[in-house]
């Protein structure tokens, strides 16, 4: 295909307007008094939310140079969500800002590569000023603040959130679905946690997702690999009326696989299929872990082919399993003997203690292994009066939950914009030599500040100028009240993953554009470009 290659001297216009297009509607939803966004999927499906990465992913543009920029200022905002689980509006305000003012130094006449230099020390020296800030969270009123701020401030799905997270824990799974009646219910199991997802995504459904419930589950420490064995498994289950099976193997390779794949596509029986996820020296620990779970047995290569020996008893049971790209979840039965697991646990548990305060992947793993075996899990069926209710309230849930998460696992920081601010200056005087690169990064700490203010109908200097004049560091303009006032004791907290995450992939970004002197995209032809 041939290329359109512009120098960006000739097509600057058009990369700020592209910043602008992606950062406007994004910028918007900030805070208790940021607004929705009406957008229309590819397939025509309408939804509102005020969900950034959500809102995100839909913005593309005709022209190609535009779509090129807002494609890599959404990379930014997709890696913050998918590392922090939120913070990709904020991403999105940090990545204009710095993109823009990049763009203006070099404009001005400093060189690209000192911009880049500038702002990787910006981001270092920043990123070490707030953690000096941070806080950890000690008690459940700080998780329900957490939680509430980024379920734009629904004290319902922020209560579910605490207890959501307190029986999840860090790593458990949390599966959600869409309820039947305009109630959302909360289901907390205990569950068995592989590190380890579907096997071939053919076999999840349109979400990404294969569950069963009341399901035959066979284990074996077996690489499957002739058409015969997979052949044999599924006629075991036809012969017993069984149409669910879940297999967890060593591995599936060879004939066998696509074997699975067929008859679950045709509807014969279908299957889950998820490999044992450990290394070959502790490979089989997560297999007998689990039939330990589920009070069964694995299966074993040593007891001769399955073709040979496979029966009905080999076969466990499990109330319920959810398996997605990334994990596994097996539900036992409530009534299962729990002796073997029992066993178990305590046997992990005491070989940990051997370790001491040890590091080592050994003990890693070992740890990884208790957690399978006592993790919660919690199925969330969200209830609503249309599907849009449905989906608006889903992705609430969803940063609200990864906002706790990631405030538990690394502390929290107090929100509003304050500790951003305040982190800058402690450290502004770095830059007192650099005058118009220290504006630029003045812009960054102020930006969420000023854009709440925005939001709430207030002007930001106002706004800022006010929160500036008390010596108290947590004093800020509380958006939900409408009032100024010690944000810590109001609950307005932001966890500090989702910062520092928000700063990285912003500078990152930003560093990438202005750091680039030229842009090759692929040329359109009339119909496409009219």
């Amino acid at each position: 295909m041939d290329k359109q290659i512009s120098h960006y001297s000739g097509i600057e216009d058009k990369i700020i307007h592209a910043v602008d297009t992606i950062t406007d509607p994004i910028r918007q939803t900030l805070s208790p008094r940021g607004g929705n966004v009406i957008f229309e999927s590819d397939g025509g499906e309408i939804t509102v939310t005020n969900d950034g990465v959500t809102i995100a992913k839909s913005i593309r543009v005709e022209d190609p140079y535009e779509n090129a920029i807002i494609s890599i200022i959404k990379e930014a905002a997709l890696k913050t969500n998918t590392k922090a689980g939120d913070g990709t509006s904020t991403t999105i305000l940090f990545s204009s800002v710095m993109t823009k003012g990049g763009l203006r130094l070099v404009r001005d006449g400093m060189n690209q590569r000192e911009v880049v230099e500038w702002y990787a020390e910006f981001a270092k020296v920043l990123k070490e000023a707030l953690g000096k800030m941070k806080q950890k969270v000690k008690t459940d009123e700080d998780l329900f603040s957490v939680a509430c701020i980024s379920a734009n401030n629904d004290k319902v799905i922020a209560a579910d959130v605490v207890k959501i997270v307190r029986t999840a824990g860090e790593d458990g799974f949390i599966f959600m679905e869409p309820s039947n009646t305009s109630d959302t219910e909360i289901i907390e199991d205990t569950g068995f946690i592989i590190n380890a997802g579907l096997f071939r995504p053919e076999l999840a459904n349109n979400m990404g997702i294969a569950s069963m419930v009341d399901v035959p589950v066979l284990v074996t420490d077996k690489r499957l690999y002739y058409a015969e064995e997979a052949e044999t498994i599924l006629n075991l289950c036809l012969q017993n009326g069984i149409k669910e099976l879940v297999v967890v193997a060593h591995d599936f390779i060879g004939e066998a696989l696509p074997f699975f794949v067929a008859n679950h596509m045709k509807g014969a029986v279908r299957v889950i299929l998820v490999k044992d996820p450990l290394i070959e020296k502790s490979a089989g620990a997560t297999l007998e872990d689990l039939t330990a779970y589920l009070n069964g047995s694995v299966v074993s290569e040593k007891n001769g082919a399955i073709v040979d020996r496979l029966t009905i008893e080999n076969f466990c049971l499990a109330k319920k399993i959810y398996s997605d790209g990334a994990q596994t979840v097996i539900v036992r039965d409530e009534k299962t003997n729990t002796k073997r697991l029992d066993d178990r646990i305590k046997g992990v548990k005491s070989d940990l203690k051997k370790f001491g305060d040890d590091g080592s992947e050994a003990k890693s793993a070992l740890q990884k292994r208790l957690a399978s075996l006592t993790n919660g899990i919690v199925t969330i069926r969200i209830g609503g009066r249309t599907p849009i209710e449905v989906k608006e309230k889903r992705y609430r849930y969803e940063d609200a939950i990864n906002a706790g998460r990631a405030a538990v696992k690394d502390g929290y920081l107090v929100g509003g914009g304050v500790s951003i601010l305040n982190a800058y200056l402690d450290v502004h005087s770095r830059w007192n030599n650099a005058p118009e690169v220290q504006k630029v990064f003045r812009a960054l700490a102020e930006a969420s500040t000023r854009q709440i203010a925005e939001n709430s109908g207030l002007d930001g200097n106002t706004v800022l100028l006010t929160t500036l004049r008390d010596k108290n560091k947590n004093y800020g303009f509380n958006a939900l009240t409408q009032e100024y006032g010690d944000l810590l004791k109001e609950g307005v907290i932001d966890p500090f993953t989702v910062t520092e995450m928000a700063i990285d992939n912003a500078v990152s970004i930003a560093s990438q554009i202005v750091s680039s002197r030229y842009i090759i995209v692929n040329k359109r032809d009339a119909k496409t470009t009219e």
